[in-house]
């Protein structure tokens, strides 16, 4: 039993390095970043972009897709040589055309031969109408079959009783293991020798 006990804290605590020395590796890999200001605009005004860790190639901006229209250009500053510490602000318009709604601009860095250099980045902005909401207009209809009151128990799925179903008898099984692995470690009562008989 402590021959298994070793091996298993041995097994442990490589796993253990070789996860932190992992994460440590992955956490020395920074892409870039693109942040939209502001998040929230009309359709066809100007939004700034910045971002961080780029290369000195010019970073291509395109609207809600990787292949979507090119909205602008813009050349990163600040970085030395060809490393990855390139700093990224400019401005680019957004489509007038664009219906209210969430959409994503995508950041590129093609090369000249027209390869991606660079992870694609992407940042949120939310489009609203052209115009600015009147002051005390309605926010909206209220929707025509919208449940009124607590939600009935005959409107849960199927699905979601045979996960909760699952759930328990993972959780049983997991208690009747415990229970066993404890069982077989309590030591066996032992016998009392019989009395010779007389």
């Amino acid at each position: 039993m402590g021959n298994a006990r070793r091996l298993g804290a041995t097994v442990f605590a490589v796993a253990t390095a070789v996860a932190v020395s992992g994460a440590g590796a992955w956490a020395c890999i920074a892409g870039p970043t693109l942040e939209v200001i502001p998040r929230q605009a009309n359709a066809g005004s100007e939004v700034t972009l910045k971002g961080v860790s780029y290369n000195r190639n010019p970073v291509v901006v395109r609207f809600n897709a990787l292949d979507g229209p090119v909205i602008g250009t813009i050349q990163p500053t600040g970085g030395t040589g060809t490393s990855s510490n390139w700093n990224l602000e400019g401005t680019v318009s957004l489509p007038a055309d664009a219906k209210p709604g969430n959409y994503v601009l995508v950041a590129t860095q093609p090369s000249t031969d027209g390869k991606l250099t660079q992870i694609p980045t992407r940042g949120l902005v939310s489009i609203s109408g052209t115009t600015p909401p009147v002051v005390g207009a309605p926010l909206g209809t209220e929707p025509v079959e919208r449940p009124v009151g607590l939600v009935k128990a005959d409107s849960v799925s199927t699905g979601a009783k045979v996960l909760v179903g699952l759930g328990v008898a993972g959780v049983a099984m997991f208690l009747a293991g415990i229970a066993a692995l404890a069982a077989s470690r309590r030591p066996a009562a032992v016998a009392a020798p019989a009395r010779p008989s007389r």
